[in-house]
């Protein structure tokens, strides 16, 4: 028993560092993103209580393991000492705290992967199908929760009290099977729809591959390690099915709240790994202003330092008479005004990405052509400068 208990606490603190890490690192590279820590967004936030409750199944986990709980066979209830029995029924206690967390845990992860979808295709008019559906899952991930947590609580096994009675009168109180299948098929369920919402966005988009690989690589992410999020869930209700009177299914319980957090996070760790290692069009990919500028020549007293020229789409650099309507960075429908026909034609969002980020390129390599023509003048105006004064006194001894 102590072996299983100090190997359950290694995996369980070792893997809760490795979620712990990911938070942190998301919530930094959003911060570098956003520029300041207010304006993060609400499922950041969120993210953090996610991480209060991810704490709080570990703690769980290893006080259950620690001192047992009622889910055994009746001859071995009768075994127990006062003192045993007094410890099993604290950590039955402990395991229906442990349930609600996990619960909270696992759908508040859904959540925010909602919340970031619902960003993802509010913001292009080719996805609106996509970001109906995204609502429709959301009211279903909220409502799903909701019932799970009620009949828990009020259905299973009632009164409550019978969660940590000793005997156990209802096995449903200690085994919790009724409850690990509905909690498990809404569970299931739902990462499957949320599977489903990414995989056209990947298909559909036609943005050239040096643009948009960071975001089909954050997408591809979610899929896989959603995938594999169901997999964990599956085997963890399968060795609490098949090993009766056993904890050993605490193993694949950690397994899987780590897994759901590392998918709530990990994508959202790119613009952080792309500032640590460098990488020209993951750098790139959240903010064009991150890109170092190269020092430029100046006068030797005075460090030449350009000024950044603000970022803006301007309309003059696009061809004329293109533009009916802009888009205002928000989601607006951008719309194209035929010259021959009159006739108004709305922009796939393939397109359009690629015009409005040609327009930002060819913007930003103006500004840096400026800044060196600038630079130059500069320098030779203080080459000429030099030269008359070390003209000026021979033409006086002269």
């Amino acid at each position: 028993m102590s072996e299983f208990v100090d190997s359950l606490e290694i995996e369980t603190w070792t893997l809760w560092s490795v979620g712990i890490v990911l938070v942190a690192c998301r919530m930094i590279s959003r911060r570098m993103k956003f520029r300041s820590w207010s304006s993060l967004q609400f499922e950041d936030w969120l993210m953090m209580v996610v991480a209060a409750l991810f704490t709080a199944d570990m703690v769980c986990i290893n006080t259950t393991s620690k001192n047992g709980t009622n889910y055994m066979a009746d001859e071995d209830v009768a075994k127990l000492t006062p003192l045993q029995a007094e410890r099993a029924i604290y950590g039955s206690k402990v395991v229906l705290a442990l349930e609600l967390c996990s619960l909270g845990t696992i759908w508040l992860v859904k959540i925010c992967l909602l919340i970031l979808y619902h960003r993802l295709t509010s913001v292009l008019v080719a996805y609106e199908r996509q970001h109906l559906i995204v609502k429709i899952i959301g009211v279903f991930c909220i409502i799903s929760f909701a019932l799970v947590v009620f009949l828990l609580l009020f259905h299973w096994c009632s009164p409550i009290e019978g969660y940590w009675a000793l005997p156990v009168t209802n096995s449903e109180c200690a085994t919790y099977y009724k409850h690990m299948i509905f909690a498990t098929s809404f569970n299931i369920s739902t990462d499957l729809m949320l599977l489903c919402i990414p995989i056209p966005i990947v298909i559909q988009s036609r943005i050239p591959m040096k643009r948009c690989a960071p975001t089909k690589i954050v997408l591809c992410c979610v899929l896989g390690l959603g995938c594999l999020n169901i997999l964990v869930a599956v085997l963890n209700r399968y060795f609490n099915f098949t090993n009766p009177n056993s904890m050993f299914y605490l193993y694949w319980y950690v397994a899987e709240l780590a897994t759901a957090v590392y998918v709530g996070n990990l994508p959202l760790c790119w613009q952080l790994i792309a500032h640590v290692f460098s990488m020209g069009t993951w750098a790139s990919f959240g903010s064009s202003a991150d890109r170092p500028k190269a020092p430029l020549p100046g006068p030797a007293d005075q460090e030449f330092i350009p000024k950044k020229k603000p970022k803006r789409f301007i309309q003059s650099m696009l061809p004329a008479s293109l533009w009916s309507t802009q888009n205002d960075g928000l989601g607006g429908t951008t719309r194209v005004e035929g010259r021959r026909s009159g006739t108004v034609k709305t922009r796939s969002a393939s397109e359009e990405a690629i015009v409005w980020s040609e327009a930002i390129t060819e913007e930003e390599d103006r500004t840096d052509r400026d800044v060196e023509l600038s630079a130059m003048d500069r320098k030779a105006d203080a080459s000429i400068t030099s030269v008359d004064e070390v003209a000026s006194p021979r033409r006086a001894g002269d």
